[in-house]
């Protein structure tokens, strides 16, 4: 198939949008478009220029798009409309013209055509532009399972984006369909073109059907309302199109059309559903049963695998019999059905087409590989295809045009004669594309050439033209073959203008069809060529030539002639008028030769008056006229108003005169006189107006009007029941009876009366028609019917009737004329008769002004029923004792068969008003056995009605108990599966019983026995109590049998006694006064007299069908059989109880304990202690909200007082609530036994404390207040503002106490010892005392002593102590940073935590930071703490602790930080010889610390003492239990450290190596190291040991309440001695104070053999002046004592005033961090090649560059690192002082600060060390970061230099690496990062910033934007700077350029 050229496509899309635009106009009067969605198209389109139109196929899209381009068109004169098909239709449109565009369905119908999908998606941009100028308007119309397809993928388009965001978008399947007002008009269009009578009322139906004859059709108002209601898958034009082109039209065709449409297009959209399920088997069987057409089982099916796999749908692996088997199931009575020889077929004809229609759209390619020629022919269309009738068929799409064309001539086979013969009768050849692809195929065919003629004969003769015209036009036939064809006319083409013609075409249509013709076959010659030989070339060439140049020169000679051919088509005309004027001739004569043959032969004329005529036609009058005519004729002058008013007023007092002289029949009396007539109205029969014509008494009376006032409303809408011709019939009878009549009011009375009767009887008679045949049926029958007389007809006629002979049974209804007297109204009889009273009731239904037979049957009805029920009530009267009612309407009769009863719950029987029988129901429930046996006794003999009715009362009471039990959480059943029910009492018990099970008791069911009396029956209650069992009887254990037991083996069964249980203490059901005999006298009497009125009878309260007895023992039951098993379950553990009981206030029932056993672990006298204090225990049941064991404790009020207001009564409660579980009692004993052990635990600790807190002596009510104690729970709230909180509680599980902290009230912190918990804990427990979780003043002597007296009092005392204490310390470490800092080591994936707090005991914690450095702190009274560096083990201050560093000049740091008021007391002695660190190792830690240390951490000689309870020395002496002896060592001088005993290693005087007097292998050199020095005893250091009664808490060497003096004591010390490795002997603490050295070797000196203790003065307290002195190494482990508010200032974070930076960190963390880049800085001088310089002082690190040398020592705080610059003395003159102090500057405040990461000192280094050059350069920008936003005033951004790489830049190296690289000096990388500046940001919003990585190639002096890596996009910012790098200029020359770019960024970049 050849190209077809773009100008011919486009104007082959504006014939077909004119066509189109055309075609629509012409129907435009058949369809009604949605009003609501044309206003929102418009409005759309107008606003956008765009919208999409979405619904359903055959919807009405194309339509509705047609109709509003129409009217934008006529709105908009300029807009050009035309409907594209193809997206290369877009690109040849010409834009200075605007345009309205339609694209309907180009994406496809029901499958998407990717193809076409994607071509159109390269036009939507340009679309899109075209759009916001306005130069198009584009309407899209697609279905919506299509548009759901595309619409995610559409959105990425802007063109599309606003269809959405507008809401652009036409859904006329859905908000914008059609209403029913606009398909009644679009039906009312077709039916007045078609000339259908339509019938949209009843009213019209009616009037159509009585008096229409014209025999139209008529659509009936029922098929209109169907049509209408109908929910259609097509559109309803669509539809109605297609019912109304049915030739057999008719109502039933109409809807079978509508119905098969709809029904077709459903079947569609269920086969297309199995493709978008992806149910393909599905899809390929339905596909393969269409194909075969016939009946296939499934082994048919499995045999055609290979055809099915073949269709393409499916792979040839799924088609198994498992899934065959299952689509056909699923497909059954759906789209499958099962023919007779057992095979599945296809179940109707619209599945066969819908499989057609969805095979075809979906599988083009392969349908018609597969289809038969039958359905080619019949089912298959082009879509060119232009058809008049609307079939079933698949429209093939432009691709499948040529694959289609191959099928028609491919299904003939080899026999190409037939199918040449035959193909063109396929209605596709009105395509013009596809009769090409079908010529381009079958041109070359000799077959086809042969046939060619027959061929196109054929096509003539099959009157498809159009086909024989285009290959004539195509191919070169025989000019004798075209004399012997028919003449061809193409219906498509005609003349443009003038008379049409039969064979003419437009010269410039005729000149386009011959340029295509030869461009076609120049394409097909130039695609031909290449495959041929030379010489066949030449000829075919030679051939074209000649064939193209003949038909040019025809086309030339017909130019030519057309010049002449006006001239020719005017002698046609001529012609063709000559022939008409002929023709006209010919009709005359033919019709005169007619007239003059047949009908003039009998025509006659009378004898005109001719003078008369002459006169008229000249004259114009005439004049001879006779008077008595003129008088005849000419009417005589009117009268005057008044006249006519006298002559009326006047003929009224005639007809009142004669009115009072005549008869008047009585039922005339109600008349009217007025303007001289008289209105008769004889009420809902006539009403007659009379006149008279004179005033003498013989002239008879004049009727002038008779309206009949007889109607039925029912029927006719109100109108007239007689028509007009009847009126005037009765009109001119009356007339004539009232001439010549002596009484002729009384005629016309009696003659219109007998006509209104016989009209009422009519009335009735059709209404009882139309009863029978709508509603009531055989209910009634008219039995007899005489016009005018009387009709009869029988009600409640009961086909079902058992009895049918006796014709007493049918009751009869009559009505008639009154024969005695004719001016009665109807008559009414009834059969049986009736009572007077009833008469009267029916009567008045007949007697009003609404005439109806309904209302006079139900009145009728009524009656009989009330005297039917009546009857009834006296015979059931005796059942029952409440009395019957008759009431409601409809009336029923109810019997209250209970007492009492809820309405509900009576019997009611009503009278059946069709069939009169009686109907028997109970509202409570339907279809009860027992109501249908009582209701057919009640229709029957009534024999068993006494039995029937005490069944029904059985049957109401079991109800009210299943009801009953509905309301309970339980269940209720009429039989349990029993296998011991022989000789068991339940035999014995009424059938009539219920089982319902106690709720929460699966064994125990509440047997329910009714028993019956005459009219009342009786409940009966027993409590049965079951086991599960087998079948077998036998209980086999769950973990043997896992099945459920089915059945029940009944145990005992007991009777209850209800009264008990209802009328019991605190168990009164319904509250009734009691009254006395008298007062019931009185009252009595006062009711007699009048004085008291007596009260009406008190209605039970209650909800219906509840039965109060039966909830209240199931209640007491479930309550009871609980507590019973709890108590047995106590029995068994020893304890005693008194049974269930009920509560002294009556609320539920509880189970009283008498005594609870002894608590192991505790005294029996503690136990009786406790006991005593309980007044009760009781357990109850809680209900709600959930079920739950509620266990009381009632104890005396409580020994400690606490400050909660609900503790402070005389009585103490405390409840246990426990989940309620009756299967595992066991547990709920044994809590109960643990929450009882808690509170005996607690106590045990909480009595002895009690004694101490209220002693004043120990002011503990100062320090802690008790906030709550309720026996289980203790709560103490301590600290300044009382806001922290700690919980004692004991957890029995665990059998240990448990410690929680909180806080109270409006604390601003958490809890400060939270850190501290589990070490509070685990110390309360192992202790069982919190002796050692802190200790007290051991100066307080009063405390003291209390404690000796009762040491268990010591452990709540001590933590209440320890609490306050370690209060303010803790707060202040929990203001330590402790977050974590990202890459602040060399490891940058690893993050590191600021602080880490480790606790190590309640007194003593580690803070580690950054895991490098570790400090110790004990806590100690009188608001001290001590501080070391915990890096130093505490056993051997030679050695570090595992994972941490010492930490260099701490000692100097935090003796900043002393308190001389608080240390002002203890000795510290300066000497030439000591620095601020004293060389003694001796770790003094065990001073304060030894007590709080666990057993399991410390010195063997601390756990030892933990084990024993004993405290001996490390070495014990002989005799283990006795003091200790001196030792050799102390013998010889060399005496242990006091300390020894927990850190382990030998005093300072057995050290005699070189280096740290306490570790000989410590790295670190002692400034000592050449000479020993004196070793101060360890009181020289301010910390003194304590004395042998101190306690655990006390600042050793205070005096302050130290219950020794400085003189020897010869009494020993009272308590155990705390002193490690000190013989326990009586004398003074070991601590003595000694200011003098021994004399001999210094380092064999003790601190005990140093002085004596009285010789110590006060002035050795004083503290001197620190001196910086040379450093040890190990000086950090001897402790420093701080006071709270300097430990709280070491750790609270600040922002001082003397730093560069403003960042808010604690001292402490400033001076870690500069010690922690202190410590790295050598590392990185080794591994960047700096040079490092010697120091003298080990506290400065020196090294230098080429020209600098570097100093970085600590500032003089302590707090910073502070790096000196100095030049080298050979480049002294290179370098500036300002220079030199910008990089010092720059160092202290961007390097050397928070937060203090390695990588940027690395980067820092990494500058340094770079040529001067470039360090210069380098200098300058940290000139600029150093100068802030004020950089420059002139420059667009501010630059700061990136030490570490930013996350931001992290495809160039990870975050946070040293963001300064070398390359060996060739290339050096440096990131910088600048920020908008003299530019505010929004609020909110932080300035513009960018992050550049820059590249400086040192060699050759240029510099670049680094590249991003690969697969990263070119940000703009990095276009931007790489532009700016690109385009600067610098000079070239020796100096660097760095700088120089930076600026030129910072001035120039724009982003």
């Amino acid at each position: 198939m050849c190209p077809i050229p773009g100008n011919l496509m486009l104007r082959g899309s504006q014939h077909y949008s004119k066509t189109a635009l055309e075609e629509h106009k012409e129907k435009i009067d058949m369809y009604v478009e949605p009003s609501s969605a044309i206003k929102h198209g418009i409005k759309k389109l107008e606003e956008k220029n765009i919208i999409i139109i979405t619904g359903d196929a055959g919807i009405g899209k194309t339509r509705f798009a047609l109709e509003l381009m129409s009217r934008i068109q006529n709105k908009h004169q300029n807009l050009t409309a035309l409907v594209l098909t193809d997206s290369s239709q877009w690109d040849k449109l010409d834009f200075k013209k605007v345009y309205i565009l339609l694209i309907d369905d180009t994406f496809g119908k029901s499958k998407l055509h990717e193809c076409a999908f994607q071509s159109w998606c390269s036009v939507f941009d340009r679309m899109d532009k075209r759009l916001q100028t306005g130069q198009v308007m584009v309407i899209f119309a697609q279905r919506n399972c299509i548009w759901h397809l595309i619409k995610d993928r559409l959105s990425d388009y802007p063109l599309f984006r606003a269809i959405v965001l507008e809401n652009a978008q036409i859904d006329l399947s859905g908000e914008f369909s059609l209403t029913r007002d606009e398909k009644a008009r679009i039906l009312a269009n077709f039916c007045r073109r078609l000339n259908v009578k339509y019938c949209l009322t009843l009213y019209e139906e009616e009037t159509l059907s009585i008096f229409s004859t014209d025999g139209l059709l008529r659509l009936s108002h029922e098929t209109i309302r169907t049509l209408l209601n109908m929910d259609t898958s097509c559109g309803f034009p669509f539809l109605c199109e297609q019912s109304f082109s049915d030739c057999n039209l008719s109502n039933k065709s109409i809807l079978n059309i509508f119905q098969i449409h709809s029904n077709l297009t459903y079947m569609k959209e269920l086969v297309d559903d199995l493709l978008c399920q992806q149910k393909n088997i599905h899809y390929a069987v339905l596909v393969f049963l269409f194909l075969e057409d016939k009946s296939c089982n499934v082994d048919a099916i499995l045999k055609a695998k290979k055809k099915i796999a073949d269709l393409g749908i499916v792979n040839s692996s799924e088609i198994i019999p498992a899934k065959i088997k299952g689509c056909l199931k699923d497909m059954m009575n759906a789209c499958i059905d099962v023919s007779d020889d057992g095979g599945f077929k296809l179940r109707h004809k619209r599945i066969y087409s819908a499989v057609l229609l969805s095979f075809g759209e979906n599988f083009p390619r392969k349908f018609l590989e597969f289809i038969s020629k039958t359905v080619l022919f019949y089912n298959v269309r082009s879509e060119g295809y232009e058809g008049g009738k609307q079939e079933t068929f698949v429209r093939l799409d432009v691709d499948m045009t040529l694959p289609f064309a191959k099928k028609l001539i491919d299904v003939y086979g080899s026999n190409k004669e037939e199918a040449f013969s035959e193909v063109y009768k396929h209605p596709s050849f009105l395509d013009k594309r596809l009769v090409d692809c079908f010529l381009g195929i079958t041109e070359n065919d000799e077959a086809f050439t042969a046939q060619l003629h027959s061929f196109i004969y054929g096509a003539c003769e099959y009157g498809n033209d159009f086909l024989a015209k285009i290959v004539l036009d195509r191919l070169t036939v025989c000019p004798k073959t075209l004399t012997e064809m028919p003449p061809i006319i193409d219906p498509h083409i005609g003349m443009s203008g003038g008379a049409p013609g039969g064979g003419t075409i437009p010269l410039a249509t005729l000149i386009d069809y011959i340029v295509q013709r030869t461009y076609h076959e120049l394409s097909v010659l130039s695609e031909l060529l290449p495959r041929k030989t030379d010489m066949e070339r030449k000829v075919e060439i030679v051939q074209f030539a000649s064939r193209t140049r003949q038909l040019f020169i025809r086309l030339l000679a017909l130019v030519k002639w057309a010049s002449s051919a006006t001239k020719v088509d005017k002698c046609s005309e001529i012609c063709n008028f000559l022939e008409q004027q002929s023709m006209w001739f010919v009709e005359t004569a033919d019709m005169l030769a007619k007239m003059a043959r047949e009908t003039l032969v009998n025509a006659r004329l009378p004898t005109f008056s001719l003078p008369c005529a002459i006169d008229v036609l000249t004259l114009g009058s005439y004049p001879r006229l006779p008077s008595c005519i003129r008088d005849k004729i000419v009417p005589p002058d009117a009268i005057t108003p008044a006249e006519k008013r006298q002559t009326l007023q006047r003929l009224t007092q005639v007809i009142q005169y004669r009115l009072v002289a005549t008869d008047l029949p009585p039922q005339m009396r109600k008349l009217k006189v007025e303007n001289g007539r008289v209105k008769f109205n004889v009420e809902h029969e006539f009403e007659a107006t009379l006149t008279l014509m004179g005033d003498s008494p013989k002239i008879p009376w004049r009727l002038l009007d008779i309206t009949l006032l007889v109607e039925d409303p029912e029927t006719g809408d109100g109108k007239s029941l007689v028509h007009s011709l009847q009126i005037n019939y009765i009109h001119q009878l009356v007339q004539s009876r009232l001439m010549d009549n002596e009484r002729p009011l009384h005629d016309l009375y009696r003659l219109l009366h007998t006509f209104c009767l016989s009209l009422q009887l009519e009335v009735l008679y059709s209404q009882t028609q139309r009863l029978i045949k709508d509603r009531m049926g055989d209910s009634i029958c008219v039995e007899k019917y005489d016009i005018g007389k009387c009709l009869s007809l029988s009600y409640w006629r009961d086909p079902n009737r058992r009895d049918r002979s006796q014709d007493a049974l049918l009751f009869r209804l009559s009505l008639h004329v009154a024969e005695d007297d004719d001016g009665r109204p109807l008559q009414i009889s009834h059969f049986p008769s009736m009572s007077p009273e009833e008469s009267s009731k029916v009567g008045q239904a007949i007697k009003s002004n609404h005439l109806s037979m309904e209302r006079l049957l139900i009145q009728t009805i009524e009656v009989r029923g009330l005297a039917k029920l009546k009857d009834l009530a006296k015979d059931l009267q005796r059942f029952t004792e409440g009395a019957c009612e008759i009431r409601d309407l409809p009336i029923a009769l109810h019997v209250p068969l209970l007492e009492p009863s809820m309405d509900s719950e009576k019997l009611r029987v009503m009278v059946d008003c069709q069939r009169g029988n009686l109907l028997a129901s109970v509202p409570t429930s339907k279809d009860l056995q027992e109501v249908d046996e009582l209701e057919d006794a009640l229709n029957g003999d009534r024999k068993n009605l006494d039995r029937l009715v005490r069944n029904l009362r059985l049957r109401l009471c079991v109800m009210r108990c299943e009801k009953s039990s509905q309301y309970l959480p339980t269940i209720c059943q009429k039989h349990l599966p029993f296998i011991n029910l022989t000789n068991h009492p339940l035999e014995k018990l009424s059938k009539s019983r219920l089982y319902i099970r106690v709720p929460k008791q699966s064994a125990f069911y509440l047997v329910v026995e009714l028993v019956e009396g005459d009219t009342t029956v009786d409940y009966r209650y027993h409590l049965l109590d079951t086991t599960q069992c087998t079948s077998d009887g036998s209980e086999i254990d769950i973990s043997e049998d896992p099945c459920p037991k089915l059945y029940l083996r009944a145990g005992r069964l007991i009777p209850l006694d209800v009264n008990s249980f209802i009328h019991g203490p605190y168990t009164k059901l319904y509250d009734e006064q009691e009254q006395s005999n008298i007062e019931s006298k009185r009252r009595k009497r006062k009711i007699m007299l009048g004085e008291l009125r007596e009260p009406a009878v008190k209605k039970t309260k209650g909800q219906p069908y509840f039965t109060p007895e039966l909830a209240y023992i199931l209640a007491s039951c479930e309550e009871r059989i609980p507590l019973v098993n709890l108590g047995l379950e106590f029995e068994k553990n020893g304890v005693v109880h008194n049974g269930v009981q009920a509560d002294c206030e009556g609320t539920c029932f509880c189970l009283s304990i008498l005594s609870m056993p002894d608590v192991d672990g505790l005294s029996e006298e503690m136990c009786t202690k406790i006991n005593n204090l309980l007044l009760s225990l009781k357990v109850r049941i809680l209900s709600k909200p959930m079920r739950n064991w509620i266990v009381e404790f009632l104890f005396s009020k409580p020994v400690l007082e606490s400050s909660n207001k609900k503790e402070q009564g005389p009585v103490q409660r405390v409840h246990i609530m426990m989940e309620l579980n009756i299967d595992n009692l066991k547990k709920v004993v044994k809590d109960i036994l643990d929450e009882w052990a808690g509170i005996c635990h607690l106590y045990s600790i909480v009595h002895e404390f009690a004694q101490m807190y209220s002693d004043v002596r120990t002011e503990l009510k100062n320090t802690v207040e008790i906030y709550s104690y309720d026996y289980r729970k203790l709560s103490m709230i301590y600290g300044p503002s009382q806001t922290s909180l700690i919980n004692i509680q004991w957890k029995g599980d665990a059998k240990q106490f448990n410690v929680s902290l909180g806080t109270v009230g409006n604390s601003s912190t958490v809890n400060p010892h939270t850190v501290l918990l589990s070490q509070y804990q685990r110390e309360l427990n192992h202790t069982r005392s919190l002796a050692q979780i802190c200790q007290v003043n051991p100066h307080s002597h009063s405390l003291t002593q209390i404690c000796q007296v009762n040491p268990h009092s010591h452990s709540l005392t001590q933590i209440c102590q320890v609490l306050h204490e370690t209060w303010a310390p803790m707060m202040s470490i929990n203001k330590l940073n402790m977050s974590l800092v990202q890459a602040a080591a060399t490891n940058t994936k690893q993050p590191m935590q600021s602080f880490t707090v480790i606790p190590q005991s309640t007194t003593h914690v580690r803070i580690a930071f950054r895991n490098i450095s570790c400090i110790d702190v004990h806590f100690r009274s009188n608001k001290i703490v001590s501080v070391r560096d915990g890096a130093y083990s505490l056993f051997d201050n030679s050695k570090a602790v595992d994972g941490f560093s010492p930490t260099s000049m701490f000692k100097h740091f935090l003796n900043k930080y002393v308190d001389d008021a608080i240390t002002g007391r203890h000795t510290h002695r300066m000497s030439t010889t000591e620095d601020d660190n004293p060389p003694s190792p001796m770790d003094s830690i065990d001073i304060f610390s030894l007590s709080s240390q666990p057993p399991s951490t410390g010195s063997p000689a601390s756990r030892q003492r933990g084990e024993t309870g004993l405290r001996f020395p490390m070495t014990p002496p002989s005799n283990p239990h006795t003091p200790a002896s001196p030792s050799a060592a102390r013998m010889s001088g060399v005496t242990p450290s006091p300390s020894t005993a927990l850190i382990g290693t030998p005093s300072p005087g057995t050290l005699l190596n070189v280096g740290s007097p306490g570790n000989p292998q410590l790295h670190v050199p002692s400034p000592g190291s050449s000479a020993f020095v004196p070793a101060p005893s360890p009181q020289s250091l301010g910390i003194h040991m304590p004395s042998p009664a101190s306690g655990f808490m006390g600042p050793q060497g205070l005096d302050v309440g130290s219950p020794f003096t400085n003189a020897s004591l010869a009494m020993p010390s009272p308590v155990q001695r705390n002193w490690p490795n000190s013989p326990s002997v009586a004398g003074p603490s070991p601590a003595s104070r000694h200011t003098a050295h021994s004399p001999g070797n210094p380092a064999l000196h003790s601190p005990q053999t140093q002085a004596k203790d009285g010789d110590h003065s006060k002035a050795a307290m004083i503290s001197h002046t620190t001196r910086m002195l040379p450093q040890r190494a190990w000086a950090a482990s001897i402790p420093t004592l701080l006071s709270h508010d300097a430990f709280d200032t070491l750790l609270t974070p600040n922002r001082p005033q003397g730093l560069p930076y403003t960042v808010s960190l604690s001292p402490l963390e400033r001076f870690l961090g500069s010690v922690y880049l202190r410590r790295n800085l050598p590392r990185l001088i080794q591994s960047e090649s700096l040079t490092p310089l010697r120091s003298t002082d080990p506290n400065i690190t020196s090294f230098k560059v080429e020209t600098l040398q570097f100093h970085v020592t600590f500032s003089n705080n302590l707090q910073s690192l502070h790096m000196n610059v100095q030049p080298v003395p050979e480049h002294r003159d290179q370098w500036s002082v300002e220079v030199l102090n910008i990089i010092q500057q720059y160092f202290d405040s961007k390097v050397a600060c928070p937060p203090y990461k390695v990588n940027a000192l690395r980067a820092f280094c990494r500058i340094l060390d770079t040529p001067i050059r470039i360090l210069k350069d380098c200098v300058q920008m940290m000139r600029l970061e150093l100068m802030g936003p004020n950089q420059s005033g002139n420059m667009k951004w501010s630059m700061q230099w990136c030490l570490t790489v930013p996350p931001h830049a992290a495809f160039v190296a990870p975050a946070g690496t040293a963001a300064v690289a070398k390359n060996k000096q060739i290339k050096m990388l440096l990131m910088l990062q600048f920020t908008r500046a003299n530019i505010q940001p929004p609020a909110g919003q932080d300035p513009q910033s960018i992050i550049v990585p820059l590249l400086y190639d040192i060699s050759a002096n240029t510099i670049q934007h680094m590249e991003p890596v690969r697969g990263q996009p070119q940000t703009p910012a990095y276009m931007a700077v790489s532009q700016l790098l690109q385009n600067f200029y610098h000079p070239q020359s020796a100096e660097c350029i760095l700088f120089p770019a930076v600026q030129h960024i910072m001035a120039n970049l724009n982003l």
